[in-house]
C-alpha cells in the first residue's frame, strides 16, 4: 500500500470515496433528502476541486499498489486551523500552528488492512514538516473504535464535546 498527495486528477476518485464513506458513517443520522444534500454540497467534484485549489487543504489517498491513486482505499484531508475556530466556546488555547485532521476515512471493505494507519502516519509527518505544534480532530462521541485508533497515534481525548453535524463530537488533540 502507498500513500500519495492528491492532485486534480484524483478529484473524481475523492468525490466518489468521500460520498461513499460519508453515507457509510453518517447515513443513519440524516433523512435521505438531507443526506443527499450534504453529499451534493460537500463532496461534489466542484467542491473537492475548490478545496484542492484553495491551497489551504491537503488531501492524501491510500492506494493498494496503485501509484496513480485512481482507486483509493482511504483518504484524509488536513488543514491549518485552530480548534477555537471550529468551537469558539473552547477556552483552552493550544500552541500553534494547529492543524486539523478532517475526513479521514477508509472504505469499510478495506478496514483492518493498515490503510488508516498509513494515512495517519503520512498526515502526522506532513504536519510536522509544516511546523505544526498541535494536531487535532473531532470524532463522534459514540465512535469509540475511531477514538481508540487515534489514541494509538498519541491523540488524546480532551473531554471537550461539541455538537457537530451528526451529534456530539469529542475533541482529540496531540501536541507535537
Amino acid at each position: 500500500m502507498i500513500v500519495i498527495q492528491a492532485t486534480s486528477q484524483h478529484v473524481p476518485a475523492i468525490a466518489k470515496m468521500a460520498a461513499e464513506t460519508f453515507v457509510e458513517n453518517f447515513g443513519q443520522y440524516f433523512t435521505p433528502e438531507k443526506l443527499e444534500a450534504i453529499v451534493a454540497k460537500s463532496y461534489s467534484h466542484e467542491q473537492i476541486q475548490a478545496d484542492l485549489d484553495s491551497g489551504e487543504q491537503v488531501h492524501f489517498l491510500c492506494n493498494d499498489a496503485d501509484p496513480e491513486g485512481l482507486n483509493p482505499l482511504g483518504f484524509c484531508q488536513i488543514r491549518c486551523k485552530d480548534p477555537r475556530q471550529a468551537s469558539p466556546e473552547l477556552s483552552v488555547e493550544y500552541p500553534g500552528p494547529c492543524w486539523e485532521i478532517r475526513r479521514c476515512y477508509v472504505l469499510r471493505g478495506s478496514q483492518g488492512k493498515n490503510a488508516g494507519s498509513l494515512l495517519l502516519e503520512a498526515v502526522l509527518s506532513r504536519v510536522k514538516e509544516a511546523g505544526a505544534r498541535t494536531v487535532w480532530l473531532l470524532v463522534l462521541n459514540e465512535n469509540v473504535k475511531a477514538q481508540r485508533f487515534y489514541e494509538k497515534f498519541g491523540l488524546a481525548n480532551t473531554g471537550h464535546s461539541f455538537f457537530y453535524m451528526a451529534g456530539p463530537h469529542s475533541l482529540l488533540v496531540k501536541q507535537l
